[in-house]
């Protein structure tokens, strides 16, 4: 998806579709513009459903199950019941709702729910997007305050080039 917005509204409007369950994975930028390009997000973690007994398996390997569901009244009050996970080396642990955030990152496996393994590998590419776009922004504010004109050539990877 693809939303054109005044360059100074870009912050909230990023802000507001991420609440909406969209992911921010890109920007192309003109001088009073932003186009910002969201997807929508995997695993939405209001879609897992937690139930006692589920297998559980951690980015680590550690492998255990949901042994409890808190049903106390903050729990209720946030609207999210924080499952108590008992792993098979006696340990236990416990999923937040701040933590349920990060579960696909934190997790291969929770029930039936099996989160994307290759998570890593693209969050490292999303990142090196995210800094080839910000050292092509710095480029372009050096060229603008020396005086020069610089020419923007976009590619199909929506990757932005400062010609000379």
């Amino acid at each position: 998806m693809e939303v054109r917005v005044r360059l100074s509204d870009a912050h909230n409007t990023i802000k507001e579709y991420e609440n909406l369950g969209y992911r921010f994975i890109g920007s192309r930028q003109d001088i009073e513009y932003v186009n910002l390009f969201f997807e929508p997000k995997e695993n939405n973690v209001t879609d897992i459903k937690f139930n006692i007994g589920d297998f559980i398996e951690n980015r680590d390997g550690r492998i255990g199950y949901i042994s409890d569901i808190c049903h106390c009244d903050e729990c209720k009050k946030r609207g999210f019941f924080e499952p108590t996970i008992q792993y098979s080396d006696g340990t236990s642990d416990y999923i937040s709702n701040y933590s349920v955030k990060y579960v696909s990152k934190d997790y291969k496996q929770i029930g039936t729910q099996k989160f994307d393994n290759d998570y890593y590998e693209k969050e490292i590419e999303r990142l090196k997007h995210q800094l080839e776009m910000e050292k092509s922004k710095s480029a372009y504010w050096k060229m603008k305050a020396n005086g020069e004109e610089p020419v923007l050539m976009g590619t199909r990877e929506r990757m932005i080039h400062i010609l000379r």
